[in-house]
């Protein structure tokens, strides 16, 4: 299935292949985490889509460094990598993510550590 895989440490979008059917165990290894935390999102044209993010990420970061991302229709900055996978509210079903990393790209704000002297 395809995915994009969201690295704010990176500043990056990038496509992935997760499995349909083990889907969770590929989320859990390739964002680390033993608890996923979901955020659907329909963006303005009607596509429904997920973004799956560790729901302790902003505990596994050093506060000095923790990288983050904000996602236009998302009411919350996410911690941490986050995965974008298709959604459909028909089935409840997950399926191939329906925007491109440009898409996705442009709908992003990477929220980066400052420093306070």
């Amino acid at each position: 299935m395809k995915a994009l895989l969201i690295n704010p440490e990176l500043l990056s979008v990038v496509p992935i292949d997760i499995s349909g059917e083990n889907y969770i165990n590929d989320l859990n290894l390739l964002l680390d985490s033993t608890c996923l935390e979901r955020y659907p999102i329909r963006n303005d044209d009607g596509r429904f889509y997920e973004i799956w993010v560790d729901d302790d990420g902003l505990f596994k970061m050093d506060p000095e460094t923790v990288c983050m991302f904000a996602y236009n229709g998302c009411n919350t900055p996410l911690a941490g990598k986050g995965i974008i996978l298709g959604f459909n509210p028909e089935n409840n079903e997950i399926e191939n993510v329906p925007i491109t990393p440009e898409e996705a790209t442009s709908a992003i704000k990477f929220i980066r550590p400052i420093s306070v002297i």
